[in-house]
C-alpha cells in the first residue's frame, strides 16, 4: 500500500516540506515516483522510519547524525543512548566552563564606582601598627579564632594609615551584638553610618590596587573627600572571597551638590 505525501504527513507528523527536503538529501526517500506524475509515494513501511526520524530529531540529533544512524541500521534504543552520553559530557564541560567563568569574574575588579550608605555596626576591633598589610589579616584570623562568628558576620579591616602615610595602621573588625569582649586586646565600638564610594575587587593584592586607584582618583573627581578610615570588607560570592573597598567620603566645601 502506498500513501501520496500529503498523506504520509499526516500520519507520521512530518510536513510535506520537510518530507520533499528529506528526499532531496537521501534521508527518507520516496518508495516509488508517480510515471508521469512524478508524484511522490511512500510505502507502509516508511512510516515507522519517518517516525523514528522525527523521535531522534525531536531528541535534538543532527540530520547528518540520523542520516548515519540509519545507514548502519543502529536501534532506537542504541541511538539515544549515544546520544544522552555525548549530551551528559556536554553538560558536565560546559559546568566546568561556566564555573571557570565565574572564578574568572570573581578574580576581575570591578569598573563600577558606586555610591553606597553604610549602616551602622558595632564591632569588635584591634588597633594595630603594622609592617606590612598581611600582618593585619593575620590580625583578622585570629580574631575569627577567638570570637567564631556566625558566616553571615560582616567582617574586613579599617585602615588608619597606609602606605602614603609612611606606615600602616590597620583594625581590622568583626560585625558583634555584644557590648564587651573578655579580652583586654579586642575593644568593641560603633562603626557610624556614612557614605561611601566602594569598588569590589578580587582577593588579589594587584587587583585590589587597581580597585584603590580607582576610588582615589573617582573621590576628589567628583567632589568629595575622604571623611574617616577606608575600609575593606571581606565579601564571598560563589566560595570565592572577594573584597569590597570602600571610602568614606562627604562633599568638599565648595563642591557642586547633586541636582
Amino acid at each position: 500500500m502506498h500513501h501520496r505525501i500529503g498523506e504520509f504527513a499526516s500520519l507520521t507528523g512530518l510536513s510535506v516540506k520537510t518530507l520533499r527536503f528529506y528526499d532531496e538529501i537521501g534521508l527518507l526517500v520516496p518508495a516509488a515516483l508517480g510515471f508521469h506524475t512524478r508524484y511522490r509515494h511512500y510505502s507502509a513501511a516508511q512510516v515507522d522510519r519517518a517516525r523514528y526520524i522525527l523521535s531522534l530529531r525531536r531528541f535534538g540529533l543532527t540530520l547528518a547524525e540520523i542520516k548515519d544512524i540509519l545507514a548502519a541500521g543502529v536501534s532506537e534504543r542504541a541511538a539515544l543512548e549515544a546520544a544522552r552520553d555525548r549530551l551528559s559530557s556536554s553538560v558536565s564541560e560546559g559546568q566546568k566552563l561556566l564555573r571557570s567563568i565565574e572564578t574568572r569574574l570573581a578574580q576581575l575588579p570591578s569598573s563600577a564606582i558606586r555610591l553606597c550608605r553604610l549602616p551602622l555596626m558595632r564591632v569588635a576591633s584591634v588597633r594595630k601598627r603594622v609592617g606590612a598589610a598581611t600582618e593585619a589579616e593575620s590580625i583578622l584570623l585570629e580574631l575569627e579564632e577567638w570570637l567564631r562568628p556566625a558566616s553571615e558576620r560582616a567582617r574586613g579591616i579599617l585602615w588608619h594609615h597606609c602606605a602614603d602615610a609612611g606606615f600602616f595602621e590597620a583594625e581590622p573588625f568583626i560585625e558583634t551584638s555584644e557590648d564587651r569582649i573578655g579580652r583586654r586586646s579586642i575593644r568593641v565600638t560603633d562603626l557610624p553610618a556614612v557614605s561611601a564610594a566602594c569598588a569590589s575587587s578580587a582577593d588579589d593584592e594587584a587587583l585590589a590596587e587597581t580597585a584603590y586607584r580607582s576610588l582615589r582618583e573617582w573621590v576628589p573627581q567628583n567632589g568629595y573627600e575622604l571623611s574617616a578610615a577606608k575600609r575593606e570588607h571581606v565579601r564571598w560570592q560563589g566560595g570565592i572571597r572577594t573584597l569590597e573597598i570602600q571610602f568614606p567620603v562627604r562633599r568638599k566645601a565648595g563642591a557642586l551638590q547633586d541636582r
